[in-house]
């Protein structure tokens, strides 16, 4: 059930003034859109921000990612300015704190049929997290080979795209 701010209450400071979204015992709880000095859009739980979302400051600088009690906790990216021009900081945080880079795991193949081998490729871009992308080329039969059929692929980030050259993913934040 969808309730305005007050019916619900948002527990943190700067998002506080107007909330539009999911509600449990008078407190923001599931998807919602807090408003205050800041805008936070995502998911809550008891009142606070929770989950995957997103917190857009007063300045334009902004958090995406995961939040624990209302705080940056998990992977995420901050996005702020310095002299004017953008700066990304990708990596896990902890109560609000940066802790250092995301570790990436090696790529793997959990099982195969009829592949003689495959090739990953990551074409990372610190600026941009559209660029940030894996290639995945196939060899069938001794050459490469894009249209294989009856391929699943997964992937924990990022959208699935796939080219005359190859398949992949693309708009990977980690």
């Amino acid at each position: 059930m969808l309730k305005k701010k007050g019916d619900c209450k948002v527990l943190k400071e700067g998002i506080q003034e107007h909330y539009e979204g999911k509600c449990k015992n008078g407190l923001a709880n599931g998807k919602g859109i807090a408003k205050g000095i800041n805008i936070y859009n995502g998911s809550f739980k008891k009142g606070l921000p929770s989950g995957k979302g997103k917190l857009t400051f007063a300045n334009g600088n902004y958090y995406e990612g995961q939040f624990k009690k209302g705080m940056m906790d998990g992977k995420g990216k901050l996005v702020f300015k310095i002299d004017d021009i953008n700066s990304v900081r990708i990596g896990v945080w902890k109560n609000d704190k940066y802790i250092g880079k995301v570790k990436i795991p090696d790529y793997k193949v959990k099982w195969d049929r009829g592949i003689d081998r495959y090739s990953f490729r990551r074409i990372s871009d610190s600026y941009s997290s559209a660029s940030n992308k894996v290639k995945i080329k196939f060899m069938q039969n001794g050459s490469f080979n894009t249209s294989i059929s009856d391929i699943r692929l997964e992937g924990s980030d990022g959208n699935r795209i796939e080219t005359p050259n190859y398949i992949g993913f693309e708009t990977i934040l980690s």
